[in-house]
C-alpha cells in the first residue's frame, strides 16, 4: 500500500467518512476514492487531489506525506503550518501572496476570492516543506494550470 492511500484511509477514518460519502461530497465520480485506495488509480487527477483535500481538510501534499533523504537515512520534511494557527512568517506569506498573483495575471485567470487564497495557501504550505524560504514558483505554476 502506498502512502496516498494509506494518507486517504488514516484521514478519511479520523473524519469518520466512507469512501462514497468522501466521493459525494468531493464531488467526484463513484469509485474514485476506491480505486485509489484498491490502487486501480495510480495517477489520480490534480482536480480529484484537490477536491479530497478540500474535504479532508488537508493539503494534497499530507495526501503524499513526503519524505526526502537526510544524512541518517529519510527525515519527514518540515511540519507545515496548521490552517488555523497564526502564521510565523508573514514576509514569507506576503512574498508567495506575491508570486501567485503574479502568476495568475500572467495566465490571465479569473478566479475568485477563494480560489485566489487557495493558490497562495498551498504554494504557501507546500514552500515551507520543499523550498522554503524560497517560493517554490515551480508548484505553484503547475497548481494554477490544473484548476
Amino acid at each position: 500500500m502506498n502512502t496516498l492511500q494509506q494518507q486517504l484511509i488514516n484521514r478519511m477514518q479520523e473524519k469518520n467518512l466512507s469512501a462514497a460519502e468522501l466521493e459525494r461530497k468531493a464531488g467526484l465520480k463513484m469509485s474514485a476514492v476506491r480505486n485509489i485506495i484498491k490502487g486501480q488509480s495510480k495517477k489520480p487527477s490534480a482536480e480529484s487531489l484537490i477536491a479530497i483535500s478540500q474535504v479532508l481538510e488537508c493539503t494534497i501534499e499530507d495526501l503524499f506525506e513526503v519524505e526526502r533523504a537526510g544524512s541518517s537515512g529519510h527525515v519527514p520534511m518540515q511540519k507545515k503550518e496548521d490552517p488555523s494557527e497564526p502564521v510565523e512568517d508573514l514576509k514569507f506569506l506576503a512574498k508567495t501572496a506575491d508570486k501567485v498573483i503574479k502568476l495568475l495575471s500572467e495566465a490571465d485567470k479569473n478566479c475568485s476570492f477563494e480560489e485566489v487564497f487557495f493558490f497562495i495557501q498551498e504554494t504557501y504550505m507546500y514552500s515551507l516543506g520543499s523550498s522554503y524560504p524560497e517560493v517554490d514558483v515551480a508548484f505553484a505554476k503547475w497548481l494554477i494550470s490544473k484548476n
